[in-house]
């Protein structure tokens, strides 16, 4: 920092303790704005090196990224392929549908169009999407009785009863199987879904809502933690997934 080197000041009248705070105020922002930049440059530069600048050709036939909120299997790219038919500005592609004349084009930045990678994945998800289309066409789907297990949703407002029936169901079951889900704003974890595999029916789902828990000085709070260590203790078999 720029203040931080010792510096002994003498002051003859009450503005003059002002001032030297103004010029030392005015040195620290300064610093803080050089430091801001500088840290600005080096993540440009070390995200540059990494970004990938592709180039096509005129009649070039180009798939759009799908930009805003998607489902977890809703798919990245436009189904279909547009051609590339005229180079606007620097970062604008003009496209159209390769069905339509060449009369009619719109714009998108050239860096959502995918790389060949992202191709393949695009033709694995039509593919995958045909498949489950055949399979509903084909087959009934698949529906478990309501009687054969129960729904419990663990919050702050759930009752103590509720909370000692699944202790004793944890407390004989030893498989289980276990999905997450995060906040759509902020990425942090926010609901753990647990299903219990017990060798007699009826089973247990379990919604763990982690922002609306109890506070942790409650006795609710103790059973809930109980339930935890049921869960994750050793010998448990727990079948898990991801993307």
């Amino acid at each position: 920092m720029p203040t931080d080197t010792t510096s002994n000041y003498v002051f003859y009248r009450p503005s003059d303790y002002y001032n030297q705070l103004k010029k030392s105020l005015q040195l620290i922002q300064q610093y803080a704005r050089d430091q801001s930049n500088y840290s600005h440059k080096n993540n440009k530069k070390y995200y540059d090196k990494n970004r990938s600048n592709p180039h096509y050709e005129i009649n070039e036939k180009i798939l759009i990224r799908i930009h805003g909120l998607r489902s977890k299997l809703d798919p990245q790219f436009t189904l279909t392929p547009k051609i590339f038919i005229q180079k606007t500005t620097s970062n604008i592609l003009g496209v159209m549908p390769s069905h339509t004349s060449s009369s009619s084009y719109t714009s998108t930045n050239s860096n959502r169009d995918s790389s060949s990678k992202s191709q393949n994945r695009h033709r694995r998800h039509v593919r995958l999407e045909e498949q489950n289309n055949h399979y509903r066409r084909n087959y009934r789907p698949f529906t478990i009785p309501s009687s054969f297990y129960n729904i419990v949703h663990v919050h702050r407002f759930t009752s103590i009863d509720t909370i000692s029936t699944l202790i004793n169901h944890f407390e004989s079951c030893y498989r289980y199987s276990i999905d997450t889900e995060s906040d759509r704003f902020t990425n942090e974890l926010s609901l753990i879904q647990v299903h219990s595999i017990p060798q007699h029916l009826p089973s247990f789902i379990v919604l763990f809502e982690l922002n609306h828990l109890p506070s942790s000085n409650t006795l609710l709070f103790e059973k809930i933690n109980l339930l935890f260590r049921f869960l994750f203790r050793l010998g448990n078999t727990i079948f898990s997934w991801d993307r």
